[in-house]
């Protein structure tokens, strides 16, 4: 599978006297194939995903870039973390437990 990522500008958006102007990062694949033969045989298939980095700001001559915060990742890491710890404090609390 071919995978790409690049990251891309949307469309700049007239806001007043400012311009916004969307910023992402893509990733992409494909996987293709085709025989033609005795046989015929052709499938394919692809992704797409998007993340939104952040927003660039003109203001005339002033650029500024405004960040998106992942917090749907940061909350997801706490509870994968959250996993992983719980068990092994409750395994060590109850090994204690046992010992004594």
């Amino acid at each position: 599978m071919e995978i790409t990522t690049q990251v891309v500008r949307g469309k700049p958006i007239a806001v007043g006297e400012r311009v916004l102007i969307p910023v992402a990062r893509r990733t992409s694949g494909l996987r293709r194939r085709a025989t033609i033969s005795t046989t015929y045989s052709a499938w394919g298939g692809g992704f797409v995903h998007v993340h939104p980095l952040g927003i660039v700001e003109k203001c005339g001559e002033q650029e500024r870039h405004i960040a998106i915060p992942d917090v749907t990742s940061q909350a997801m890491l706490g509870i994968l973390v959250t996993a992983i710890v719980v068990p092994l404090l409750l395994l060590l609390a109850a090994r204690s437990a046992r010992r004594r």
